[in-house]
């Protein structure tokens, strides 16, 4: 997907999360798009289907969280990615709503 879409993802690094292109230029709080929108993360195991990233766009998923093939994503990178999406509240940010699947 990253290399099909290069503008409009983007890959944080150290991590398996990938990120709407509009994550990637908030050098200003007043620009980042949790300002003015709820973020939406998702994701799962690399499995049959590691579709997750295919959801990421404007009014669709703000990021997607990858695990190992048949494997949830580590704690690690679901908490960087809750992060890079999220300002906090005292700067206006609007939270972010995990999609979590059972499978």
């Amino acid at each position: 997907q990253l290399l099909q879409f290069p503008n409009h993802l983007r890959k944080l690094s150290n991590h398996h999360v990938l990120l709407h292109s509009s994550f990637a230029t908030t050098s200003s709080t007043s620009s980042h798009p949790n300002k003015h929108t709820v973020s939406l993360l998702s994701g799962g195991g690399s499995g049959h289907e590691p579709s997750h990233a295919g959801y990421i766009g404007s009014n669709l998923l703000s990021g997607a969280i990858l695990g190992g093939i048949f494997a949830s994503p580590p704690v690690s990178s679901i908490l960087a990615a809750i992060r890079a999406v999220t300002l906090p509240a005292s700067q206006g940010g609007r939270g972010c709503l995990l999609i979590v699947k059972n499978y």
